[in-house]
């Protein structure tokens, strides 16, 4: 009876691990499944800065000099690297002209002109506004603002200039907080006695090894035995701390990061102008979004000139908010969207210029350039009726 009992017992418990087991073999085969779904439709070209960059271990990535890339981002809408690593197609030589305000242009992919040809940035666009204005485009895809400082901090003694303008939109701060960006190694700023310094450098180079793989880690990171695999890598080697900065953390970094650009102007004797860019999520809140007000903030402490048009920007009708910015991704590169149209360029361009003639210190550069070659004086933006379109609301 007993025996009886213990067989059917065995039994039983047989039938329950098989059954485990073939549940188990289910789901991973599932995942596998949605695996393979996902790298055949979700999985897209590679980001749209692996046609132009290459890693720099200080940095990160940066542009490849020489790179021309016809319909980078369509037909007609190609996109040139100079030898210097900048944005068009004209070196920066190393004495500017006379007359001129040279202004350097540094931040992410919105300075960089995503989506848009050379001549159709923002960039390029303000030094059309005034024959005064010369623009370098210091923009890169990607960056964080700790990187746009950092380029900016390395290239500055390259050629001569007398502006910088420091764009930014909210998420560069955030992609401060760590040491890699979408899987691609990066440096970080860390505040060590009080003093900035950079850590984490040369950075890793493995996300360039296979880009592929390194875009859709996500994907697999979805398959539960990767996930097992991860977590047991992590037990045996630890990670050693918290790999990003929390809010307070990151709000310390960036501060004296800003703090000792300011001083690195004063030392040399060049102008900076905080610039911050609007997206449209800044356009359709009612509220100042932290990291804006963060930036408005540290202008004021720092005694540094802020140029902010979202309040501006956003009265416009939402029709013609939504033309300032690409609504899908384009060729298929993903994180496109979002960024400023050819349209949004054309716009921002001409606020901003407005706002810099607004801006005591800068609009002083450029009377100072009119003196030195005994131009008139004058505040309108120089206009080509034939290929521009001025914004005039």
């Amino acid at each position: 009876m007993a025996s009886g009992f213990a067989t059917r017992l065995k039994k039983v418990g047989i039938g329950l691990l098989v059954t485990f087991l073939v549940l188990c073999t289910l789901e991973g085969l599932c995942s596998f499944a949605l695996l393979v779904k996902g790298l055949l439709t979700t999985s897209s070209r590679p980001l749209a800065e692996r046609s132009h960059t290459r890693y720099d271990g200080e940095l990160g990535w940066v542009n490849v000099p020489g790179t021309s890339v016809a319909d980078m981002y369509g037909p007609g809408i190609g996109l040139h690297i100079n030898a210097q690593g900048f944005r068009g197609s004209r070196d920066v030589p190393s004495v500017c002209p006379p007359g001129k305000v040279r202004v350097v242009c540094s931040g992410n992919s919105f300075t960089l002109g995503y989506g848009v040809a050379d001549n159709d940035t923002w960039v390029s666009l303000l030094g059309e506004q005034d024959p005064r204005i010369e623009t370098v485009n210091m923009g890169q895809g990607g960056y964080g603002v700790d990187q746009a400082y950092l380029w900016y901090r390395r290239e500055r003694e390259t050629f001569a200039h007398q502006a910088h303008l420091l764009a930014i939109i909210a998420t560069d701060f955030d992609r401060m907080r760590g040491k890699d960006f979408h899987g691609y190694g990066k440096p970080r700023l860390a505040l060590a006695n009080g003093k900035l310094q950079v850590e984490g450098t040369p950075v890793p180079q493995r996300g360039f090894y296979v880009p592929w793989l390194t875009q859709n880690a996500a994907l697999f990171e979805e398959v539960k035995l990767f996930r097992v695999v991860g977590g047991l890598a992590r037990r045996i080697a630890p990670a050693r701390g918290s790999d990003e900065y929390d809010n307070q953390q990151m709000r310390s970094v960036a501060a004296a990061m800003l703090e000792e650009l300011g001083d690195l102007h004063r030392r040399q004797g060049t102008t900076l102008v905080l610039t911050y860019l609007p997206v449209q999520r800044d356009l359709e809140s009612r509220k100042r979004l932290p990291w804006r007000e963060f930036l408005h903030e540290q202008a004021a402490r720092l005694n540094v000139p802020l140029v902010d048009m979202t309040d501006e920007l956003s009265k416009l009708p939402a029709g013609e908010i939504d033309a300032l910015f690409i609504q899908e991704d384009l060729l298929g590169y993903p994180q496109a969207s979002g960024h400023y149209t050819r349209r949004g360029n054309e716009v921002v361009a001409n606020r901003l210029y407005r706002r810099l003639m607004e801006t005591p210190v800068f609009a002083g550069l450029l009377e100072k350039a009119s003196a030195s070659t005994g131009q008139a004086t004058t505040s309108a933006p120089a206009t080509n009726p034939g290929n521009r379109k001025s914004d005039d609301r």
